[in-house]
Formats: C-alpha cells, structure tokens, sequence
C-alpha cells in the first residue's frame, strides 16, 4: 500500500487566509459582477507543488473528455476539456486533499468566506474533481447546470472552488477564468496560476468560462481541482431565478454562433411541426414550482407555435407577455417566438392562471419560461433538450 503525508487543514491557518481582516463575506459579497473572491497562495508551497507533481496527465488514468460547452470541437479530443470525478481514479494524495476540501473545518471556512451558512457537500464530487485542458482547448461562457446527484431534492448548486495547478503559467497562455455581467458582457479576468484559489457563487446569471482557445506550448496542460457546494433552501434573488437543469452557453466565436444560428433555424421549423401537440413532462425537470405541482408530479407542456394564432392574439402576446419577459421590451420581441406553454393541468389554455409561456430565441434556440412571480425570463433549456424530453414523454404514452 502506498503510503502518503497526511495534510489537514488548521482552524487557525485558514482564518489568516480571509480577506480583508477576516470580513471575508463583505468582500465577497461585494464583488463584481457577481460574488466571488481569489485567494493566492491558498495552500502550503509542499502541499501544493504534491498536488501539481502528481496531477495526471492525458493518458495516465482514464478521462471524461467534456469538451468546449455547446459547440462541438474539430480538435483532437484530448485537447479539449478533461474531467474526472471518480475518487478512485484520483492519484492518492489528491484524493486524500479533495477529501479535506469536504471537512467541516474547511467548510466553515468556506461559509465564513462567503456568509453562506448550511453548506452541503457532495461526497461523490459529482462534476467536479479533476479538469485538465490541452493546447488550443477551450470551455464556453456559461452558467452551471445544478450537479448534485440528488436534484430532484431541489439541492441547490451555490458555490464553485477551484484550485489551480499551472506553475509558471503567463498570460500569453491565456486560459483565464472569465467573469462576465448578467447582460453578457466580460468585466474580469483571472490568470490560472499555480496556488491561486477562486470561489465564486454559481447563479442563473454567475456567467463565466476561459472562451479563447489556450496558446500554452505543446506539452501544458491547464489542470485545476474544482469542487462543488450546495444548500437546501435558496430563495429567488437577483442573481439566482430558479433551479438551473441545463447548463446555459453563450456563443463567443464565430463557430459559436454559426453552430447556435443552425441549431435556432432547426428549432423553429421543428417548433411549427408539431405545433399543437401536448405532452407531459416530470415536475421535478422544471426550474422553478409550478402551481402545487411536487417532483413526482406531471407537468404538461403543449407546443403552439405562434404562426398557429390568430393575428390578433399573436400581436396582443407578441406586445405584451412575450416583450415583458425580456429586457429588450417591445423593441426585442422580434428576436423571441412563442413556442408553448407550460401548466399544471391538461386542461388549461394559453391565457389560465397557472400557465407559463414558453417563448424561443430566434439567434440560439434557447428556451425561456415566463416567471410565474415576476414575469421575467428565466433560462429554462435549449430546444433540442427539450425537443428529445417532449418526444420520449409523447412515445411512453403511445407505447402505454
């Protein structure tokens, strides 16, 4: 049996690592353009050199290659994004790291860092783990689909940590994690280096990736720990609308949105096609409560292309529902059709009470659903997700 030094962390050490005099939260909380805090230096110089000496390379265990995010690459695969969340494929010490990255004393820490209180952690490290991105590799703009391997207990995916391991990493290498606004637009940029901590809140509009392809030399990898936190009860806020089922990707190069543009053509001939059409969907796939509706409970979504409406009833939508969910007003509606709705009854129309409009965008084919509170968008899934949970749902009660 091999064996390892054991590390641990210290109460004490920890506290001399919050920001600003141990008000750690306060930073955090005030950061733009969403919470977070870096955190250099963040473990022992012998800790941290272990963890980056032992850091497998692209063929030393078996990888999960996760790509870019929504575009499919054209690169070799191993140059792409690389992740591994089983533990016994971690090499020993890292294991025996991403463990302590789970204690209690560690966690408090985290929830003193960022005055987050109840963390829960996921032992299984579902998502996380270990990444490792090659030359020429990149990961899209996005926001995090919820990871916890029991969502359907509406666990709610709140914060992100991740450790870097890149030892003499410049900027010419690129690969900095990016932190953009909720209208989409980039604001910081974080360079990769060794030992550099960052914890950050992960929200329905916490949008962030390293979009450029990295230009370190052949041999580099950009490799980093990520783990995972989550809480029970997460209220709506402004940076936080609902439970996020499908992870939300931004197109940022040219092959983005050529892939998007093609994906959003697709959606919308498809979405004339089986206009009218119903089927019901699991609650527990929505983002947010509908009416009294529990996860084992059914949902229905019908499918009502707008060219299916009357002129009137399309403008009266168009100019009203459809243009309130979006900032854009009525001068963006034309990006936006109406694709369905969603209720709690199979009975229900278009304009009851409890239904939901469900309107798609014409650049990229993202879904929104009407939020049933304030009326705003609220990213639900893309369409060709949707288009492949619809078309199971509609075969399990033929075949029924």
């Amino acid at each position: 049996m091999q064996q390892i030094p054991a590390f641990y962390f210290d109460e004490k050490a920890l506290e001399q690592r919050l920001p600003d005099g141990g008000d750690g939260a306060a930073r955090f909380l005030g950061a733009t353009p969403f919470p977070h805090v870096v955190l250099d230096d963040f473990l022992p110089p012998e800790i941290i050199q272990r963890l980056i000496a032992e850091f497998p390379g692209e063929d030393d265990i078996e990888w999960t290659s996760w790509g870019p995010g929504r575009t499919m690459s054209d690169a070799q695969g191993k140059s792409n994004k690389l992740g591994q969340s089983d533990e016994r494929c971690f090499p020993p010490f890292i294991r025996h790291v991403m463990g302590q990255l789970l204690s209690d004393t560690f966690v408090k820490f985290v929830e003193r860092v960022s005055g987050i209180d109840g963390l829960i952690v996921d032992p299984s490290h579902h998502g996380c783990g270990l990444h490792s991105t090659g030359r020429g590799g990149r990961l899209m703009i996005h926001t995090d689909v919820n990871r916890h391997p029991h969502n359907k207990q509406r666990i709610h995916q709140v914060l992100n940590l991740i450790i870097y391991l890149n030892d003499d990493w410049t900027d010419d290498y690129k690969g900095h994690l990016e932190l953009w606004t909720a209208d989409r637009k980039p604001c910081k940029k974080i360079l990769p280096i060794a030992n550099r901590a960052v914890l950050f809140e992960t929200g329905t509009r916490s949008f962030h990736g390293h979009p450029e392809p990295l230009a370190c030399p052949e041999g580099r990898r950009r490799n980093s720990l990520a783990v995972y936190y989550y809480c029970l009860d997460r209220p709506p806020s402004r940076t936080y609308e609902g439970m996020q089922r499908f992870a939300r990707w931004i197109p940022t190069s040219e092959e983005d949105r050529r892939r998007a543009a093609e994906i959003a053509d697709r959606a919308e001939r498809v979405s004339v096609d089986i206009s009218g059409r119903k089927a019901g969907l699991p609650a527990d796939l929505l983002p947010i409560q509908l009416g009294n509706l529990r996860g084992h409970d059914v949902a229905y979504l019908t499918m009502l292309h707008e060219s299916a409406l009357s002129d009137e009833a399309r403008t009266a939508l168009r100019h009203g529902r459809i243009a309130a969910m979006f900032q854009e007003g009525e001068l963006g509606s034309d990006r936006y059709y109406l694709l369905g709705y969603l209720s709690a009854s199979d009975k229900a129309g278009i304009n009851d009470d409890d239904s939901l409009l469900l309107a798609c965008s014409r650049d990229d084919g993202a879904l929104y659903l009407e939020h049933p509170e304030t009326g705003r968008d609220l990213f639900y899934a893309y369409f060709e997700k949707l288009e492949r949970i619809f078309r199971k749902a509609e075969k399990a009660v033929t075949d029924a």
